[in-house]
């Protein structure tokens, strides 16, 4: 259309056997002329302000190329980042970006002294993509484990909970700020935190995560306020049949085979339903009525 409007003001008013007659025709060409140098300005601006865009996407790409060899170049991808994030200050992406890769690289580096420098120039970049972006859960959760790891657990504690309020169903968000609370030796929230991880994502309970450091010790109160939960919620939506069945699987679990049989009587499926045939397969697995992490055997997943 702006072609067609330049093209027509080129003409320079000649005529055309379907145009009015020429006074009409002037004020025609006159408006035509406003209306085409108007686009032609918001056209000329719009690619003013893409430019710097498509100049930082193509340093970002050579920079992402850098650490795709063989042997990654993470030199060139952070100098490059760093300029494509200069051109085009507004965006977080870059230095979310420089900010995630530096913190996996701190993780598979060796020397403590390279993987500290790795994880404070990551801490740097989330927390100038959060400035930039604040309501955006993924640099507030990663900010949060990167302080976690530096043994900075009220700073997590602090990402953590915006974390979970702009984005409170995504996994391990609230199992962060468990971790955040319990390094702070706040017992009772910290139970909390993570029975309602469990409560957003029940197979969680069965990670193996329960079998290392202090969660052994943390299990049992863990199991414990679950299931207290559960009774609160059910008591307020007792006809809702996936509460009754995450109850009846988590109480399979850690092994209270009479409320896993009451539940998957009135709600299970046939696959839970089956989970109550006494096996030798079960039987090795355990229910344990003690809230231990169920199947310390080499045999469970």
């Amino acid at each position: 259309i702006l072609l067609a409007i330049l093209a027509a003001i080129a003409r320079n008013g000649q005529p055309q056997t379907s145009l009015p007659a020429q006074p009409v025709e002037g004020k025609l060409f006159g408006k035509t002329r406003i209306v085409a140098l108007g686009l032609l300005g918001l056209y000329g601006a719009i690619a003013l302000w893409l430019l710097p865009i498509h100049i930082a996407w193509e340093k970002s790409s050579d920079g992402f190329n850098a650490i795709q060899q063989e042997e990654p170049d993470y030199d060139r991808f952070v100098s490059k980042l760093t300029e494509a994030q200069a051109l085009v200050p507004w965006e977080p992406y870059y230095p979310y970006q420089l900010g995630w890769n530096l913190g996996n690289l701190a993780l598979q580096t060796a020397d403590p002294e390279r993987r500290a420098t790795y994880v404070k120039e990551a801490i740097d970049w989330f927390k100038q993509g959060n400035e930039v972006s604040p309501y955006q859960e993924f640099g507030r959760s990663n900010l949060a484990w990167l302080y976690l790891g530096q043994q900075e657990p009220a700073k997590a504690m602090a990402e953590f909970t915006q974390s979970a309020r702009l984005l409170p169903a995504k996994r391990g968000v609230f199992f962060g700020l468990g971790l955040s609370l319990l390094e702070q030796e706040q017992f009772p929230s910290a139970v909390q935190a993570i029975a309602i991880e469990i409560l957003r994502d029940p197979q969680f309970i069965t990670s193996p995560i329960w079998r290392a450091g202090g969660l052994v010790q943390l299990y049992p109160a863990v199991a414990s306020q679950v299931m207290q939960d559960y009774q609160q919620l059910i008591e307020q939506f007792p006809d809702d049949a996936l509460l009754h069945q995450c109850r009846g699987a988590i109480a399979w679990w850690i092994g209270d085979a009479a409320l896993a049989e009451a539940e998957f009587t009135k709600y299970g499926t046939p696959e839970a339903l089956s989970l109550l045939q006494p096996s030798s397969t079960t039987e090795q697995k355990g229910r344990s009525p003690s809230y231990e992490p169920h199947g310390k055997t080499q045999n469970n997943a």
